[in-house]
């Protein structure tokens, strides 16, 4: 029985095979969304926004000025007028009680500067 197995190997000639790991190929996340239609139905202009050479609206708006005094009280810079508002913390003001709260909120540079150094 040995002698069959050994002849009917030798005429097929068989060799050991040891399989080889697949090198891992890096994947682009686009290209997954890409080829995900689920995806692509859901968002359509996914891809316009991120691929293509429109740039997308920015929401930068402005730089933020503020100065702050020795209470913790922060006076935010209007870079149009250049003059400095206090925060307030009422919620939902009459019109008013929103305009008093303005006019004695509303410093020039020098009217805050006087103020910061009393």
């Amino acid at each position: 029985m040995i002698n069959l197995f050994k002849k009917l190997f030798t005429r097929f000639n068989p060799q050991v095979v040891i399989p080889q790991e697949e090198p891992q190929v890096e994947k682009c996340l686009l290209d997954n969304i890409a080829n995900s239609p689920e995806f692509m139905i859901k968002y359509p202009d996914f891809l316009d926004r991120y691929v293509s050479t429109k740039t997308p609206p920015s929401l930068y708006v402005g730089d933020i000025n503020y100065l702050e005094d020795k209470d913790g009280r922060t006076y935010y810079q209007d870079l149009r007028s250049k003059n400095y508002f206090c925060d307030y913390d009422v919620k939902n003001p009459s019109k008013e009680v929103l305009g008093l709260m303005i006019t004695e909120t509303k410093f020039t540079p020098e009217e805050l500067e006087e103020k910061l150094n009393d």
